[in-house]
């Protein structure tokens, strides 16, 4: 009995594994761009849903009415216009002391 190793039933074999594994990688590939895609479509979701929640609140609708229909608030809001910072504690204090000693 001969137990000669044959080259070509060894490439032969050797490609077969490596196309298997070839075959999840793109496989992987594909989820993964699949799953891009959807986080993508969600966050552009979120963002529409932001935007128009604000269009409702702005119309008149309040967060109270809108939940009581069934429409809760976005998890994250559009932004807006800057909020008005209120002044520093410091610089109240820095000015005051200033007018004093005039």
């Amino acid at each position: 009995m001969s137990t000669q190793l044959d080259p070509e039933r060894a490439a032969h074999d050797a490609r077969q594994l490596l196309d298997e594994r070839v075959n999840v990688v793109r496989r992987l590939a594909t989820a993964s761009a699949d799953a891009e895609r959807a986080r993508e479509a969600a966050e552009q979701a979120d963002r529409d849903f932001a935007s128009t929640y604000r269009e409702a609140t702005q119309a008149g609708w309040t967060e109270a009415e809108l939940r009581k229909i069934g429409i809760p608030a976005p998890k994250r809001r559009v932004p807006g216009r800057p909020r008005k910072q209120p002044a520093k504690a410091g610089t109240a204090q820095t000015e005051q002391g200033d007018n004093q000693n005039q």
